[in-house]
Formats: C-alpha cells, sequence, structure tokens
C-alpha cells in the first residue's frame, strides 16, 4: 500500500511536512518496531511526506504497520531536521477495519458460545464488532458482540440470536478497531 497518510493543507504548500505514527500505548514506530520515546531519536520516527503535485497543499506518505490501531501527527519541519518545537498541521486517528472468521466450538446459549483455536487472546479484542454467521441455521443474521474472553474465546451478544448455534457453524467478524 502507498499514501496512506494524508493531510490538505494548501496553507502549508511548499513546505516540509512529517508525520509521526504512534500505537494505541502511544510508543512511536522508528522504521522497524514501536518505541519507547526518547527525544534523541526523534529523526528515526519522521515520515516524509510529499506534496502532490507543485503547489496543492496535498500532502501523502507511506503509512508503516497496517493492521495496528494508533495515531498520526502530522509537523511542519521548520529547520533541518525534525525537532519537538515543530508546529502541529494535524493528527487522526488510525481505524483498523476487520474481517476475522471463525467456528463455533460449544455452545451455552443463544448470546454466549465459545469458537474454536485461532482468535485473539485478548480480552475484548472483538467487542463491539459485529458477528455474521456465514453458515448453519443463523446464516445472514448478525449481531453486535458485547464482551469477549480470550483465554476461553467466548463470545457474549448484546441480544440473543433468534436460536442457539451449533458447533462447527462458521461466522464472520466485521468492523474496526480504535
Amino acid at each position: 500500500m502507498a499514501n496512506e497518510i494524508q493531510i490538505s493543507r494548501p496553507d502549508l504548500t511548499g513546505q516540509t511536512l512529517y508525520a509521526i505514527r504512534r500505537n494505541s500505548a502511544g510508543q512511536p514506530w522508528n522504521g522497524s518496531a514501536f518505541v519507547n520515546y526518547t527525544t534523541a531519536d526523534l529523526a528515526s520516527y519522521a515520515i516524509a511526506l510529499t506534496e502532490q503535485g507543485t503547489a496543492s497543499g496535498y500532502f501523502v506518505g507511506n503509512a508503516p504497520v497496517p493492521g495496528v490501531p494508533g495515531s498520526v501527527v502530522v509537523k511542519v519541519r521548520a529547520g533541518g531536521s525534525p525537532a519537538e518545537s515543530d508546529v502541529q498541521a494535524g493528527t487522526g486517528d488510525v481505524d483498523v477495519s476487520v474481517s476475522v472468521s471463525g467456528v463455533v466450538a460449544t455452545v451455552t446459549a443463544a448470546d454466549n458460545f465459545t469458537a474454536v483455536a485461532g482468535l485473539s487472546a485478548v480480552n475484548d479484542f472483538y467487542a463491539d464488532v459485529l458477528l455474521v454467521f456465514t453458515s448453519g441455521a443463523l446464516l445472514g443474521i448478525s449481531r453486535p458482540v458485547t464482551s469477549y474472553v480470550g483465554s476461553t474465546r467466548t463470545f457474549h451478544m448484546g441480544a440473543p440470536f433468534p436460536a442457539s448455534p451449533s458447533p462447527g457453524d462458521q461466522f464472520e467478524l466485521v468492523g474496526l478497531f480504535e
């Protein structure tokens, strides 16, 4: 992918802009990993932005690490290299669209079931995404996930499905992680 970072600032045409990409814990990307911030390493966090055309005021840059939610801050470079005193030109959130497949393992109720291995072990990782059945008697029926227990891969829905799913039923989790 290319040019995932975009900002329109016609008032900054001709200026040198850069972005700093951070994960949801606030750690900046240094070109190879998310790390704890240090002033001495500021230049390694800077992602160059290029103005499209000669005076469009529309700047683009390549965002590293797709699939990791967090934020981006864009700054105007005043000197020869990035500095903490550079003026901020804009900010934005990095939302991650997801579509993950799963299979029902065991069923407790029409609003509570576990999935087979292969899903996240992080609690509430899938909270607030939409679970849509892609096979079985509930084909095409969806509900938002209200909570998820990662250690057991247990899903809890805010409202029950019209019937309980069956072991082996397949589903998709679709939504945005922020």
